[in-house]
């Protein structure tokens, strides 16, 4: 049979030929003939003829389908700019938490739950865990660094037994925030019974809340940014081997001698090695800091968290007038 363009243009017809009138092609349909004007279409099945370098439900070869927001560009289908095809998904790979940084990589699989209520995430191709606010990410859990004794203020500064974590500060226990410190209102005369009521005139100081004529400083006891209760009454350290005088002993060298101890101290030892302790200077050990406008002995009063199990006094109160 003898095809003839001007044929076909007299009929009106522009459609493809049948497969019986044309072999299949490699592309698995029937080749248009020539010159019936549509270049590059391709007979489909029954769905009709395609050009199989633009279409994007016969990309290349019949029945290919691109990808959804794919597109078909001389018989491949290209992603959009800024995406990876990974199966017969488009997707950035610096985001999709399935195909993290390459198809394939899931961030989380087999993880289980972020302690903390955190979610696994993929962030520039590295997968990450996030964390809801106000929480933090510390080895691997979700944590508040403004309440986490473990964790308190940054990741791995923890507290000590005696203190909690408060606004991110480790506080001695029963201590309150005013003005960005620690302080205990019951003592403190800036800050008596509640944060900024201050003392003075005839009563000066601040004694179970209440400003007073008289200062009680403990059981917690605060010198060179370190907080303890323990002083040191051990060998040497003790003036005679007597509780009593090494309490005011304690009282008059490390806060004055209008100080005097009141009744309610025992004996302690450290729960731990690194536990804050006091101690005085001549006859002791010369580990700790020095305290500032102190003299015990042949120096001044000490503090320090060396590494040492000691025996000492606690629940020492001094009452300065």
């Amino acid at each position: 049979m003898r095809w003839s363009a001007l044929g076909f243009v007299a009929m009106g017809v522009a459609a493809c030929a049948t497969s019986a009138e044309f072999p299949p092609d490699d592309d698995g349909g029937t080749m248009m003939a020539p010159d019936t004007g549509v270049m590059g279409c391709t007979k489909c099945g029954t769905s009709g003829c395609f050009d199989l370098k633009t279409d994007n439900s016969n990309c290349g070869k019949c029945g290919v389908a691109c990808p959804m927001s794919a597109t078909c560009v001389q018989g491949s289908c290209q992603c959009p700019a800024g995406q990876t095809r990974c199966g017969n998904t488009c997707v950035d790979t610096k985001t999709d938490t399935t195909n993290c940084g390459k198809c394939g990589t899931i961030c989380g699989n087999d993880a289980g739950p972020v302690p903390g209520g955190g979610m696994w995430g993929c962030s520039m191709g590295s997968c990450a865990i996030t964390c809801p606010a106000p929480k933090s990410l510390c080895s691997d859990t979700c944590v508040d660094t403004k309440t986490d004794s473990n964790n308190c203020g940054m990741c791995d500064n923890a507290c000590a037994m005696t203190e909690s974590c408060l606004q991110g500060m480790c506080c001695t226990t029963g201590q309150v925030i005013c003005n960005n410190a620690c302080t205990d209102t019951q003592t403190d005369p800036m800050n008596c019974g509640m944060c900024g009521k201050q003392c003075g005139g005839n009563t000066p100081g601040c004694s179970n809340g209440m400003c007073a004529a008289f200062v009680d400083h403990g059981p917690m006891h605060t010198f060179t940014n370190l907080t303890t209760d323990h002083y040191i009454t051990q060998g040497g350290c003790s003036v005679n081997g007597n509780d009593a005088t090494d309490a005011d002993y304690f009282c008059k060298h490390f806060y004055g001698n209008n100080c005097s101890v009141l009744a309610g101290y025992k004996k302690h030892t450290t729960p731990n090695a690194t536990y804050g302790k006091m101690h005085k200077n001549g006859g002791c050990t010369s580990n700790g800091n020095n305290i500032p406008n102190t003299t015990c002995d042949q120096g001044p009063c000490k503090i320090g968290n060396w590494s040492e199990i000691t025996q000492g006094l606690n629940n020492l109160i001094c009452r300065c007038l």
